[in-house]
């Protein structure tokens, strides 16, 4: 038997489309009286329970849904620092000396922190949650300097500077050092000596070959020799000349020997003055001065040597006014700067490239050095 609807609703469909007989209404009303019973002796308990959020469902072995029921949940506030003198609510968390604690009880907070404080009636203010305040590093510290451990108690430290006696194989106390004092190798440990007892001829050092031939002389130098891997004794050389250097002067070769100068005497034909747009043409010298007399743009370089040969251009360009020399943009400058012309000066660039004009490179050889 089963209950018959009159209209549609949560239960379906209506079964008849006319008003339900007595008889039908009586059904009804037996059948729910029937299903009653059958629950009565057979018992309802809970199937289930559904908890999504704070949101409770119960579902029961008879299927009924009890709920959604809100659960009550507890207030968490991150505080941050412990601070003096301020309100604080059950469920807030607080930092102190790297140790991070929960409010246990509403109070005001005294002028200083005390892990134990109380009302007095048993209520604690605090409890601990996570303890850290032993494992801080100190702030600060300037570059390269290391925490050093302060007497006998651990994780009590702060940032110092090396000293030479911090090494565990020099010891500088004992002889104390003084003035002109040098390091000497003795039992295991560098001490402080005075150089005549420390004192070593410079033929003794590795690294260090004093030839027979050429003899040690008055006024030799000691030189690299890259065959021999060492430093050997070898007579000066006389062909640099400098007279009364002055800041951004060069170092130029006059034909028999280099000189200081304000000149870069470049090989090459009389300048060219530039103006506008222009292209170079490498086939025209691979050392060309260039004499700006008004705002230049370098749209490129033609007539490189073919790919796979190094094509190397020396540009001497001087400024003679307040112009402005534009670069091409596909040029590559190291660090990826391109300097700026020197305005009433003179400057040299290095150019190359090793792909017939392609790739071009470009540095500074000299930066306005007259």
């Amino acid at each position: 038997m089963s209950i018959v609807y009159r209209t549609p609703g949560p239960w379906g469909p209506s079964s008849v489309t006319e008003d339900l007989t007595p008889n039908q209404v009586d059904n009804n009303f037996w059948e729910l009286v029937q299903q009653i019973a059958a629950k009565a002796v057979q018992g309802v308990g809970i199937a289930n329970i559904i908890v999504v959020g704070n949101q409770m469902t119960i579902l029961l072995t008879d299927h009924t849904l009890l709920g959604p029921f809100t659960l009550p949940v507890a207030a968490i506030s991150f505080r941050g620092e412990w601070q003096p003198n301020t309100d604080y609510l059950a469920n807030d968390i607080i930092t102190h000396g790297g140790s991070t604690y929960i409010v246990l009880w509403n109070h005001t907070s005294a002028a200083t922190f005390d892990p134990g404080a109380n009302d007095g009636m048993g209520h604690d203010y605090y409890g601990l949650l996570l303890q850290n305040a032993a494992t801080t590093i100190p702030p600060g510290g300037a570059n390269g300097a290391f925490l050093r451990k302060l007497g006998i108690l651990d994780y009590v430290a702060q940032w110092t500077t090396a000293a030479l006696g911090d090494l565990s194989d020099v010891h500088v106390t004992s002889p104390a050092p003084v003035t002109g004092n040098v390091l000497t190798f003795s039992g295991g440990v560098w001490i402080p000596a005075p150089l005549a007892a420390a004192s070593i001829a410079l033929e003794q050092l590795s690294d260090v070959i004093i030839m027979e031939s050429p003899a040690l002389a008055s006024g030799q130098l000691l030189t690299y020799d890259a065959d021999l891997t060492a430093w050997i004794n070898a007579p000066p050389h006389f062909d640099v000349t400098v007279v009364g250097p002055i800041p951004g002067e060069l170092v130029m070769y006059d034909g028999t020997k280099w000189v200081n100068t304000l000149n870069a005497n470049i090989p090459v034909k009389t300048g060219v003055n530039v103006v506008g747009a222009l292209t170079l043409d490498y086939s025209l010298g691979s050392v060309q001065r260039l004499v700006m007399t008004n705002g230049v743009t370098l749209n490129a370089v033609i007539n490189w040597p073919p790919a796979g040969q190094l094509g190397r251009l020396l540009l001497e360009i001087r400024n003679t006014g307040a112009f402005t020399w534009t670069w091409p943009t596909t040029w590559r400058w190291p660090g990826g700067s391109v300097p700026i012309v020197s305005v009433n000066g003179r400057d040299i660039y290095a150019v190359t490239s090793f792909d017939g004009g392609t790739t071009i490179d470009a540095c500074v050889i000299g930066q306005n050095y007259l």
